[in-house]
């Protein structure tokens, strides 16, 4: 078994405990299409024990600190509605004695 595949496994058991932005388990792995999108968008090919762990194990959610976020363009925290910015009162200005 090679490095990667152990570290693969090691991080999925670690993985299958967690609960990411309050969801009930991981995102499902991604597909081929998805990781080849994602390298077209980023102009390069991502290194193959990332491609791997979005692969096999989940599309983000784990590791350090908040975890991988989601491949593609998709928000792991529940998207808010913009709101119209609040137009800016002038300020008064005082007169300088």
């Amino acid at each position: 078994m090679t490095e990667n595949a152990q570290l693969l496994e090691r991080v999925a058991a670690k993985a299958a405990a967690v609960r990411p932005w309050g969801r009930p388990s991981l995102p499902e792995p991604v597909d081929a299409s998805t990781v080849a999108q994602a390298e077209a968008a980023l102009g390069f090919p991502l290194p193959a024990l990332l491609a791997d762990l979005y692969l096999r194990i989940g599309d983000g959610g784990f590791g350090p600190e908040y975890g991988l976020l989601p491949l593609l363009d998709s928000s792991p925290v529940r998207q808010t509605t913009c709101r119209e910015p609040v137009p800016r009162q002038p300020r008064e200005r005082t007169a300088k004695p």
